[in-house]
């Protein structure tokens, strides 16, 4: 495990604020790395909790359980697995250590799976934290790898589990207390533009066109891929701020312009619907 696996930062909002953690993978460091963040939060009176599990495909079991033993007494039981044939045992908390925010939110989306939805889903059920994004993959099943002679490794499911209260999510996923849809690249078309498209016009390029103005703060009224005059009237907004030609039609060029300065503000967390989201509950 390495420092990346769990990233902290500090947001302040209406001259308060909000501890945002960040987990990439469950890995052996990952509670102690969790518990080192809790601990500043607590020290610099941090009353806000936002967990950050999005396209966090799971990883080591054990570290989801140090993660929720972290918020709840010794006794409780965190989650449940049921075997191959059929015995059902509970993971209980063995430490005394309880952490307690006034305010606290999960972030997922259909990337976060296994070991962030069994702590998505007992940190919901047990510390009432509200889920914000889109419903999480829904894999219940746990696996263990066996290292092979030959240099392989094979994977065999051995259990699947059920969260604290006893919640089945394959499937199906968590559903979100709050639905709220962030930047996610899979669905949009990512190819330059094959022609130059004007109002009136109706195509994937365009949705995504819409898609990216929207994440950089351009108001807009749809992201459907029809070129809506609003659509225009901000794609020409765009275009005389980076003094680029095409008056309101969306070229090759403007793409190039457009996805390099989406993809710097992905990067740098400016458009992040799913953190604003849970910021604009700290009052």
């Amino acid at each position: 495990a390495t420092q990346s696996d769990v990233f902290y930062k500090e947001v302040s909002i209406k001259k308060k604020k909000a501890g945002v953690i960040t987990i990439s993978a469950f890995s052996d460091a990952t509670g102690k790395l969790v518990a080192k963040a809790l601990k500043q939060m607590q020290n610099d009176h941090v009353d806000t909790l936002i967990m950050d599990v999005r396209n966090n495909g799971g990883g080591y079991i054990d570290a989801a359980e140090a993660c929720l033993a972290l918020f709840n007494k010794a006794g409780t039981v965190l989650y449940s697995l049921k075997d191959r044939q059929g015995k059902v045992t509970s993971v209980k908390d063995t430490t005394d250590t309880a952490y307690h925010f006034a305010h606290n939110y999960i972030l997922v989306n259909n990337h976060s799976a296994s070991a962030s939805e069994i702590l998505t889903q007992s940190l919901k059920e047990l510390n009432g934290f509200q889920v914000i994004g889109t419903p999480t993959y829904g894999k219940s099943t746990v696996q263990v790898e066996v290292p092979l002679s030959n240099n392989g490794v094979l994977k065999y499911t051995y259990a699947s589990w059920m969260s604290a209260k006893g919640k089945i999510i394959s499937k199906k996923g968590i559903q979100p207390n709050l639905y709220v849809k962030g930047a996610d690249l899979d669905p949009m078309e990512l190819n330059a533009p094959k022609k130059t498209y004007t109002q009136n016009d109706l195509n994937a390029y365009i949705a995504s066109m819409e898609t990216m103005l929207k994440g950089l703060g351009y108001k807009i009224d749809r992201t459907d891929g029809y070129f809506s005059p609003a659509v225009k009237k901000a794609l020409t907004s765009y275009q005389k701020k980076q003094k680029l030609s095409g008056k309101g039609k969306y070229n090759k060029k403007t793409y190039y312009y457009l996805l390099s300065d989406y993809l710097k503000a992905l990067k740098s967390g400016r458009y992040d619907p799913e953190l604003k989201k849970a910021l604009g509950g700290v009052s």
